[in-house]
């Protein structure tokens, strides 16, 4: 690998798969489906987000370049799998776009205690957006079977 290669390339590691959907960028950029229509669309950085994907299913001229993509499919996806382990055992925050407490949240608390799982919410100091200071801290309770 060159100088310069190594000095482009992003760490694996230090990826963190999040992504938005297609919807999402529609309301962060205040555009309708109509303004991208007949225009070449660079999402950039994409990332892990459904916007390129959903916007060519539609009939939109969308493409998606990240500094990740120079990793392989296959390693992407296996860091994308740690990601969602290491989420599984922490969700923050728990309200949606508008600060709102999340509807589903008790339902998810009360499925995971069914499945032997101790579900905490816990404070944080970090405030993510209006509301976001608390997160759900998961672990298996290891006296289930």
């Amino acid at each position: 690998m060159s100088r310069f290669e190594q000095s482009t390339k992003l760490d694996l590691e230090r990826i963190i798969f999040i992504g938005r959907t297609f919807e999402e960028y529609l309301d962060m950029f205040l555009l309708s489906k109509e303004d991208l229509e007949g225009k070449k669309i660079l999402d950039c950085p994409s990332g892990a987000c459904s916007f390129s994907a959903v916007g060519n299913s539609l009939g939109l001229d969308v493409t998606a370049c990240d500094i990740a993509y120079y990793h392989s499919g296959e390693d992407l996806r296996n860091k994308g799998l740690q990601d969602i382990e290491h989420a599984l055992n922490r969700i923050f925050p728990l309200v949606d776009l508008e600060g709102k407490k999340y509807v589903h949240l008790n339902r998810i608390k009360s499925h995971l205690a069914d499945k032997g799982c101790i579900v905490d919410e816990v404070k944080v100091s970090y405030e993510f957006q209006t509301n976001a200071n608390s997160m759900l801290k998961i672990k298996k309770d290891n006296k289930e079977g």
